[in-house]
């Protein structure tokens, strides 16, 4: 690979996280905060061409809104025109419950409201928004552990439902999911767990599969194949310089080890990095 182009800051917006292909080609980025005169402030949105020039920006930080929001993870809807964006603060400074809804074909804001707390708090810091296969469902899951579907999010009245939850431990988040067909498959590290569900009921999610890691092994990022046949994992403590395989059954939701997946002569699945090397973010690349 040889660098393309590069960029830093989005006029005010500063600290880049989570990055969205756009119909047109260019890519819509969230960015976590700025600086106004009283400090930092909530970040925002920009569209960036491929190599990285800024084209539009557009700000969270609104009246009304939360100092402490920090938006995180993002999805697109182009058939309502709207972008979902989530609110974790990576400095983790603070946590919210925020979600915001922003019109996609000029990046108003439009929408900012909390999801519901949770009896064990599951609504608080929001991470990844996933649309479900029918390209208008939004499931959004939360660094503690709960799992809510927005309903109203081309109205005047968005809103969060929490549909499922898992257990929590303290340090200990839930993280990365991906959306394969009718499935909803999602990291839970306090149970050392890849999860699958079936999400064709996205009211009621149900679990049908999950592959349990080593004691001290604890997932969080997750990236499924085009072809939904495999799913990379990557995570913490005794994972932390190593990247397994997953095989995953698109028919029937099953998740097992791919024991095919290791260094030579090897007697673990998978394979550990040289040189303390930590993945974190991992993708399947298509020619």
């Amino acid at each position: 690979p040889k660098l393309d182009g590069q960029f830093g800051d989005a006029g005010p917006l500063m600290h880049p996280h989570s990055f969205l292909r756009l119909p047109n080609g260019n890519l819509l980025a969230t960015f976590q905060m700025q600086h106004d005169s009283l400090g930092t402030a909530p970040g925002g949105l920009a569209e960036l061409t491929p190599r990285g020039q800024l084209v539009r920006s557009a700000s969270a930080n609104r009246p009304g809104v939360d100092r402490r929001v920090r938006p995180y993870s993002a999805v697109i809807l182009p058939n309502v025109d709207r972008v979902v964006t989530t609110t974790s603060d990576m400095v983790k400074d603070d946590s919210t419950r925020l979600v915001q809804i922003w019109r996609l074909s000029d990046l108003a804001l439009l929408h900012s409201f909390d999801l519901p707390a949770g009896p064990h708090g599951e609504g608080y810091n929001t991470a990844e928004p996933r649309v479900l296969s029918d390209g208008k469902t939004v499931l959004v899951s939360t660094f503690n552990c709960g799992l809510f579907r927005l309903e109203g999010i081309a109205t005047g009245t968005p809103r969060g439902r929490m549909v499922a939850s898992f257990p929590r431990q303290a340090g200990v988040n839930c993280a990365i999911p991906v959306v394969a067909g009718r499935y909803y498959l999602v990291t839970v590290p306090s149970s050392n767990a890849v999860v699958s569900l079936d999400v064709s009921d996205p009211d009621h999610p149900r679990e049908v599969s999950r592959i349990t890691l080593g004691q001290d092994d604890v997932p969080h990022w997750i990236g499924l194949e085009p072809n939904l046949e495999r799913v990379v994992i990557t995570g913490y403590k005794a994972m932390k310089n190593r990247v397994l395989m997953a095989r995953f059954d698109s028919a029937t939701g099953a998740l097992s080890i791919d024991q095919r997946f290791r260094a030579a002569g090897s007697a673990e699945p998978g394979f550990r990095l040289e040189n303390q090397a930590s993945p974190h973010g991992a993708v399947f690349s298509q020619p």
